[in-house]
C-alpha cells in the first residue's frame, strides 16, 4: 500500500510542478524557444503527442497568473504527501537497522521543498542550456 500511495501522490505533485515550472519558465526564456524544448522532450517520452501537449501547455502559460496560485497549492500539498509517505515506506524497509527515532518534524518538512525547487532548477538549467534555436512549425 505504501508503495502504490508513493506513485499516486508523486504523479499529484509532479504534474503541477511541471505546469509551475512551465509557468515560471516564460517569463525568463523566449516562449518559441520554450516551446521548442518542451516539445522535442515530449517526443522523446510521449511519440506522437508532443504538438498536443505543447498546445495545451500553451494555455496554462497563458492563464499562468489564473492558475498558478492553485497549481502551486496543489504541488506543495501533494508534494508534502508523496515525501511523507515515502519516508514512512522508508521507516518500514529499513526499521530493522536503525534504533534510533525519526528525525526532526522540520527537517522532514523541509527536504520536500528543497528536493522540489532543486527540480525546478534542473528545468531552468536545461531550458537555458538548450539556448536559442528555431521554434518547431506546425507542419513538421
Amino acid at each position: 500500500m505504501l508503495a502504490g500511495a508513493i506513485a499516486y501522490y508523486t504523479l499529484l505533485s509532479i504534474v503541477p510542478l511541471s505546469v509551475l515550472g512551465l509557468i515560471v519558465l516564460s517569463h525568463f526564456i523566449e516562449k518559441g524557444v520554450l516551446f521548442h524544448t518542451l516539445s522535442t522532450y515530449i517526443e522523446m517520452i510521449i511519440p506522437g503527442y508532443a504538438t498536443t501537449l505543447t498546445q495545451e501547455a500553451g494555455v496554462f502559460i497563458e492563464h499562468g497568473k489564473s492558475v498558478g496560485i492553485f497549481v502551486f497549492l496543489a504541488m506543495l500539498f501533494f508534494g508534502s504527501i508523496a515525501f511523507s509517505a515515502l519516508e514512512s515506506a522508508m521507516s518500514v524497509i529499513f526499521s530493522h537497522r536503525f534504533r534510533n527515532p525519526h528525525r526532526h518534524f522540520l527537517l522532514s518538512a523541509i527536504i520536500p521543498y528543497v528536493y522540489i525547487f532543486l527540480i525546478g532548477l534542473g528545468i531552468l538549467l536545461v531550458s537555458l542550456w538548450r539556448g536559442p534555436s528555431k521554434p518547431m512549425t506546425a507542419g513538421r
